[in-house]
C-alpha cells in the first residue's frame, strides 16, 4: 500500500518581506514592557513630582526652620521640573495654544 506525505509548502516572501519579518522579530525581543514605559516623554515627570509630594508631606510634620526651607526648595524645584516636562509633552507655547507630542 502506497502511504502519502502531505507537507504544506513554505510561503514565498520576497526579501523586503523577510526583512521586515527579521526586523519586527527583533524589535519585539528588545522591546519588553520596562523599556518601553521608561521612553514615555511624561516619565520623566514622575520622579520630580514625587520629591513635590514628599516634601509637601515633610512639612507638615517638621518644626525646624532649615528643614522647612529646605523642603520649600525642593517642592518648588520638583513643581517646576514637572511643569516644564509636561509643558514639553504638550508643546505649550501661549496659555491656550496645547499641541500634543508623540515624541
Amino acid at each position: 500500500m502506497k502511504t502519502f506525505k502531505w507537507s504544506i509548502p513554505e510561503p514565498r516572501l520576497s526579501q523586503a518581506e523577510k526583512r521586515d519579518h527579521l526586523d519586527y522579530e527583533q524589535n519585539r525581543k528588545e522591546n519588553t514592557r520596562s523599556t518601553l514605559r521608561s521612553e514615555h516623554p511624561l516619565y520623566k515627570a514622575t520622579a520630580p513630582l514625587l520629591v513635590a509630594i514628599n516634601c509637601a508631606i515633610r512639612l507638615s510634620y517638621t518644626t525646624d526652620s532649615v528643614d522647612r526651607i529646605s523642603s520649600y526648595l525642593l517642592g518648588f524645584a520638583g513643581l517646576a521640573l514637572t511643569a516644564y516636562y509636561m509643558m514639553k509633552f504638550f508643546k505649550i507655547q501661549k496659555v491656550g495654544q496645547m499641541e500634543h507630542s508623540t515624541r
